[in-house]
């Protein structure tokens, strides 16, 4: 939902795995055989240029790669990413992002992560992971988690995206789709501004269109993303027309109709719960009503 920093996971992944071809750092390397490759995906709209690094589990850093104009880095990844090195999160920083909000060019000055659970993440996702602003969320939570492979497991990993779209898009996370927004968004940008489609890459992307149009006349994207990632870390409540304002907002962009994003319900904001080592969350926050399922992956 975060505007145009929709940086797509398929950058990350793809990233990722290039780097850890590279390096052959990773541990446990004979134990996930089946990863080939995979894409990352910046967007807050395609987000361009930035550089991507990888940090996984066990502190092994790497370069991943630098995005193109749709936000995209494609990596070719052999055999050898160990399963000791997830959750493994990733980070661009830089480049311009596509403003949905005036279809302008800016400056990208806030980091975009994205925690990648495990392998079976990246190919529940279709191989394509997304960075944009929900998962910049997801990761501030995950990451405000106490240090620790037994606190920051898989399972919290995907929690977190859980918790973060029940706060702002409890429709595209109903039905077990929490991995729903770490995939990929459908790329926008000067070439394509508003065709996006009737699917979770396209409502994924309305998302975030209506997360830039909300940022425009509330301070800029990179002041309401800094603002977010602050209360999701520290437990401060998110406000319920934080929420309400960036659905409407996507209801409101061009395609929001025939994305499906009108149908679904809005999130109330909320304070994000910290997932426990096993996944579940505690409390209930401000929750956005059930429904209207974003599809899964």
């Amino acid at each position: 939902m975060i505007n145009s920093e929709k940086m797509r996971l398929t950058m990350f992944a793809a990233s990722m795995v290039a780097a850890g071809a590279l390096t052959g750092c990773f541990n446990d390397k004979s134990s996930d055989p089946s990863t080939t490759g995979f894409g990352l995906g910046a967007a807050k709209g395609a987000i361009n240029g930035a550089t991507c690094n990888y940090k996984t589990a066990v502190n092994t850093n790497g370069f991943a790669g630098t995005t193109d104009a749709n936000g995209e880095v494609q990596v070719a990844v052999t055999p050898g990413f160990g399963a000791n090195d997830y959750p493994v999160v990733i980070t661009c920083v830089g480049g311009t992002y596509f403003d949905e909000s005036d279809n302008s060019t800016q400056p990208q000055t806030e980091p975009m992560r994205s925690v990648i659970p495990d392998a079976q993440s990246i190919a529940e996702v279709g191989g394509k992971i997304g960075v944009n602003p929900f998962t910049e969320l997801a990761t501030a939570l995950f990451d405000s988690l106490p240090a620790g492979a037994a606190n920051r497991t898989a399972a919290a990993a995907k929690a977190s995206y859980g918790e973060i779209g029940r706060l702002f898009a409890p429709g595209m996370v109903a039905n077990g789709g929490a991995l729903n927004l770490m995939q990929a968004s459908t790329p926008v940008n000067t070439a394509n501004p508003t065709n996006l489609g009737n699917n979770v890459a396209g409502q994924l992307a309305t998302y975030l269109a209506g997360f830039a149009k909300y940022a425009a006349t509330n301070g800029g994207s990179m002041a309401v993303l800094a603002d977010l990632r602050t209360k999701i870390a520290t437990g401060t409540a998110v406000p319920a027309s934080v929420a309400q304002g960036i659905k409407t907002q996507a209801n409101s962009y061009t395609p929001g109709a025939t994305t499906g994003v009108t149908a679904q319900p809005s999130g109330n904001g909320g304070t994000a719960q910290k997932p426990t080592s096993g996944g579940a969350t505690g409390g209930t926050g401000g929750t956005g009503g059930t429904g209207g399922s974003g599809g899964q992956v």
